[in-house]
C-alpha cells in the first residue's frame, strides 16, 4: 500500500474535529468537501470551521456545536486553526481540555510569505511577497 494510504486506513477510525476560520471551511475551492484540508485527514472529520471567524464563538458555543453534530460524547482529535488566535483562543483551548482530557489539540498555523514581514538594511519594513 502507498503511504498515504496506509495513514488514511489509520485514522479513519479516529473522531476528529476541526475549528477554524475561512481557510479550513475551505472558501475558494471547487470542491470542499474533498479539497479542504480536514477531509484529507479523514472523510469522517467533523469540520465546524466558520468563515471569516475567531475563536471567539466557537469558545463560547463549543459544547452545543458539537452536540447538534453529534460529536460530543467522544473527540479523540481538535485541530485548531485561527489566523489571530487572540480573541478567546484560551478559553476555547481550556474548555476543550477541560471536557475532553484524553483528546489530542493540534494547533496549525496556515501562512503564505505576504505575511512574513521584516526590516531592510535601512530599517524600511518590506514583505517577502
Amino acid at each position: 500500500k502507498l503511504p498515504s494510504q496506509l495513514l488514511l486506513d489509520n485514522t479513519k477510525n479516529l473522531r476528529i474535529v476541526t475549528l477554524g476560520t475561512s481557510n479550513t471551511w475551505g472558501a475558494q475551492l471547487p470542491d470542499r468537501f474533498t479539497e479542504a484540508f480536514p477531509w484529507l485527514l479523514s472523510p469522517n472529520v467533523t469540520n465546524l470551521a466558520e468563515r471569516a471567524s475567531s475563536p471567539s464563538y466557537s469558545a463560547l458555543c463549543i459544547q452545543s456545536m458539537l452536540t447538534e453534530h453529534g460529536t460530543e460524547d467522544h473527540v479523540d482529535v481538535f485541530v485548531l486553526e485561527y489566523v489571530l488566535a487572540l480573541d478567546h483562543f484560551d478559553v476555547l483551548t481550556k474548555r476543550l481540555r477541560s471536557r475532553y482530557p484524553n483528546a489530542l489539540i493540534i494547533i496549525v498555523e496556515l501562512w503564505n510569505p505576504a505575511m512574513n514581514v521584516f526590516r531592510t538594511d535601512t530599517n524600511q519594513r518590506s514583505v517577502l511577497w
